[in-house]
């Protein structure tokens, strides 16, 4: 079986590490998504061999192959507005219990899962987790580019 490889043609890493990495929740926030379904024990971020799952309670789940991970990173900027699984529209999420923490993966292909019970299709995701950096080096991808790191950095581009 031969190593995915990116379009530049580097090598994709696809089995680093596994394991749950917990979604970060602000003190302020924590029982308050957790009466609601949304709290950690709802939620998490899976990595194994095979597969990345992310869930934050009934408001968000995502399944992606793990090869089809093309980069991630730190996401550097403080989000204080928002909370919860946010959309575009258009394949970016938001899904977060606080603004610090977070981690942008951007696919491939897009993933599967839902939002409130209605099917999305994932490409660029951002998730708050705990210890972001133990994850990103389970997950062992290729780092973002310097146009994926803005605040308001255009989305990354579809998959074809």
């Amino acid at each position: 079986m031969s190593t995915p490889e990116e379009p530049d043609g580097s090598k994709v890493n696809t089995s680093v590490g596994e394991g749950h990495f917990a979604i970060r929740y602000s003190n302020f926030w924590r029982l308050g998504l957790g009466i609601i379904g949304l709290g950690p024990s709802f939620s998490g971020v899976d990595l194994d061999a095979e597969e990345l799952r992310i869930r934050f309670g009934w408001g968000f789940t995502m399944r992606a192959p793990r090869s089809s991970v093309a980069r991630a990173g730190r996401f550097d900027h403080h989000v204080w507005y928002s909370l919860g699984a946010h959309t575009n529209l258009r394949g970016r999420w938001l899904v977060n219990g606080s603004g610090h923490g977070l981690v942008r993966i951007i696919l491939s292909e897009r993933g599967s899962g839902t939002s409130s019970g209605f099917p999305i299709h994932p490409h660029d995701v951002l998730v708050s987790l705990e210890d972001p950096d133990g994850f990103l080096a389970a997950l062992g991808a290729s780092p973002l580019g310097p146009d994926d790191t803005g605040l308001w950095s255009k989305p990354a581009p579809e998959p074809s």
